[in-house]
């Protein structure tokens, strides 16, 4: 009987490390499978990144191009008193606005328009009067001047 019972005993742990091998197969495969889905949806939400970050980039390049289009339609509509144009950019929010013309004044008229003075900031410093001391550019020179 001793017999018989090892092989009963050593079938019955032949049958539960099959069974608990296929379960491991089994998981291992349904990791398998998710690890697969997600490299996938982690794919596409990179290909539709790259696409975001390709059309921001776009827009900034054309940004300079797009503000120079609508000041020359505004100046346009401005100058050609285009009511149809003033209507188009203030459906899109923009609302040109003239800016006053500065008025020739009469008595300036024949003095040509110039600058105030402003002091020269490449000028040397002024000399020190004699009363104020002035520092000394090396060190020891004021003793040897004592002296």
């Amino acid at each position: 009987m001793n017999i018989e019972l090892r092989l009963f005993l050593k079938n019955q742990f032949l049958e539960l490390r099959q069974t608990i091998l296929t379960a491991l197969t089994v998981i291992v495969l349904i990791l398998i499978l998710v690890t697969i889905v997600l490299y996938s949806d982690n794919v596409q939400r990179q290909k539709d990144i790259n696409s975001r970050q390709a059309l921001i980039f776009q827009t900034r390049q054309l940004e300079f191009t797009y503000s120079e289009l609508v000041k020359s339609l505004a100046e346009v509509a401005v100058v050609r008193s285009d009511k149809e144009l003033r209507q188009l950019l203030a459906s899109q929010g923009i609302t040109p606005t003239v800016a006053p013309a500065p008025k020739p004044d009469a008595g300036n008229a024949a003095k040509p328009a110039t600058s105030p003075a402003k002091p020269d900031a490449a000028a040397p410093p002024k000399p020190a009067s004699n009363g104020d001391k002035a520092p000394s550019a090396t060190p020891g020179t004021d003793a040897a001047r004592k002296n």
